[in-house]
């Protein structure tokens, strides 16, 4: 098994890739980040295009402007995701895995090759993750919009429903995808992992209350109760720091004036100065208000801070309630100055709670672990449809006698694209044959260079020559309507043709796609594969 991962920004895909690549379970990781964890060379590939053009955002903007750019130049990661994934070098793979809202043009071609398409929510179901945010901007900033496009969140919603599995991060996130009807059977939960070199448990409880924050500050992240917490925390605890590591969005600009100077702010920090600073601290306090569960959140628990989280910010997944720290209403400073209040005072329990912590975020939660934890998922969906596919051609087989060609093998030799370029050169001669359950199929110039784009063996090339035999006597096995709902194609239909070749057997699998045209149906030739029998 092999997995192909794609992504505009390294996000957490990249630790994701490297556990992949120690198993040899990688396929290729594409982005346009540079390979900052060492990536195979083999298997990594740089979007340049969008790199360069994003260059100019990252050094001399602000994050909100990183941000927008980051989908104005969408377009340009979608066209050389998709002439990278049609070029003769594209690997063979048996996964797709991409971000949500960039995972369409992937999932294209996935489709193409029956690879299990795998779509990785790093935040809750698109609509709700719209909605929290947006409620914010409404009672805290009105008039703010939720500064990612409407064509993104749209793009999300497809990608889910077309994805065989959905990555989430916490409880939260997959009741989300439930409430909004996704099947829970197609939700996977998986917490991020942590670099365990990196973040290690701390070995004393401060005695000054010191607490941390690491997130870009935010309505969505919950900072406007935070900083209120903290005010009725400083009534009570004179000598209580509080320490945000982020930038600021647009969103919390309002608010900004107010709490500047209340707290220590760092703009950013490095893993490496992250590590000790939470080691330093009482607690890790996180009252998102709509989240998959935050890298900083798991690194915390990781490094033995209890940590105070809510229940929209994932942290319900890793912690229990006065265990591993305490779980608070999300928009209530009350409740979340008390649970501050509580382990800056009561020291034996924040000592137990950060022993439970570590236990929780550093053991078998490393990056290895969170990757060994997909790759087994994986796994068992692919047997489950393999056994699935087993079953339907058992029942298939049943049903009918399929018929069979044999041809000579005539032992195509030379590259791909010379092999490509001989089949191509007898497939433009084809117009049409006529089929005794479809009727008339045209064959067209996408059917073609959908076929030996998906070619890879001299016996793949060779069968896409003899294409008007193999479509003329296959047999109708099944009519599936199109997953992407578009209004003009009316069914994908599946046929099916024994082949022979020389002393190999094949199943030629032809699919012909119906599109209407007017008060007429097309039916058109789409894509020729063969299977080994």
């Amino acid at each position: 098994m092999r997995v192909l991962v794609t992504t505009t920004r390294s996000w957490h895909l990249e630790r994701t890739a490297l556990a992949f690549s120690a198993r040899d379970a990688l396929a290729g990781f594409w982005m346009a980040d540079r390979n900052r964890l060492g990536i195979p060379a083999a298997r990594y590939r740089r979007c340049w295009p969008y790199h360069l053009a994003m260059k100019p955002f990252y050094h001399l903007t602000s994050q909100i402007w990183q941000e927008r750019a980051t989908y104005w130049l969408m377009g340009l990661w979608r066209g050389w995701l998709r002439r990278r994934l049609r070029s003769a070098d594209c690997p063979q793979f048996q996964v797709a895995q991409a971000i949500a809202g960039f995972a369409s043009e992937l999932f294209d071609r996935a489709e193409e090759v029956g690879a299990l398409k795998v779509v990785d929510c790093p935040n809750s179901h698109p609509t709700t993750y719209f909605g929290f945010w947006q409620r914010e901007c409404d009672l805290w900033c009105p008039g703010e919009r939720v500064p990612i496009p409407g064509w993104v969140f749209g793009r999300m919603n497809r990608e889910i429903e077309r994805a065989d599995l959905v990555v989430v991060q916490s409880r939260f996130c997959k009741e989300s995808m439930e409430l909004n009807g996704i099947p829970g059977g197609k939700v996977l939960v998986n917490p991020m992992g942590v670099d365990t070199a990196i973040f290690q448990k701390r070995t004393t409880v401060p005695g000054r209350p010191r607490f941390v924050n690491v997130g870009t500050i935010c309505l969505r992240k919950g900072h406007q109760y935070l900083f209120r917490a903290f005010q009725l925390v400083k009534e009570r605890l004179p000598e209580a720091e509080l320490i945000c590591v982020g930038e600021y969005k647009c969103d919390f600009r309002r608010e900004r004036t107010r709490w500047e100077g209340a707290f220590t702010h760092y703009r950013r920090l490095s893993h490496a100065e992250l590590a000790p600073l939470l080691r330093e601290c009482t607690a890790f306090v996180f009252p998102s208000q709509e989240e998959g569960i935050g890298r900083a959140q798991v690194e915390a628990l990781a490094s033995g801070l209890p940590v105070i989280g809510t229940h929209e910010g994932g942290a319900t997944t890793l912690v229990e309630n006065g265990v591993e720290g305490l779980i608070v209403r999300g928009r209530d400073p009350g409740d979340l100055a008390q649970a501050m209040i509580r382990l800056a005072t009561e020291p034996e329990l924040n000592r137990r709670m950060g022993e439970a912590a570590w236990r929780k975020g550093a053991v078998q939660n490393a990056w290895q672990d969170y990757g060994e934890r997909l790759l087994a998922a994986y796994r068992e969906r692919l047997a489950a449809r393999g056994a699935g596919e087993k079953a339907a051609e058992e029942r298939r087989a049943a049903q009918f006698d399929r018929p069979r060609l044999s041809i000579p093998d005539e032992h195509w030799m030379g590259s791909a694209k010379e092999m490509h370029q001989r089949a191509d050169a007898v497939m433009r001669r084809f117009t049409s044959v006529h089929h005794s359950q479809l009727g008339e199929i045209r064959f067209t110039r996408d059917g073609r260079d959908k076929t030996l784009y998906n070619a890879r063996t001299p016996h793949e090339f060779q069968s896409a020559t003899r294409l008007p035999e193999l479509t003329k006597g296959a047999v109708l096995v099944s009519s599936q309507p199109d997953r992407k709902g578009r209004p003009h194609v009316q069914a994908f239909h599946k046929l099916e043709h024994g082949l022979t070749i020389g002393d190999a057997r094949y199943r030629a699998e032809i699919t012909v796609k119906s599109t209407r045209q007017g008060q007429n149906t097309l039916h058109k030739f789409y894509l020729h594969r063969l299977q080994i029998e």
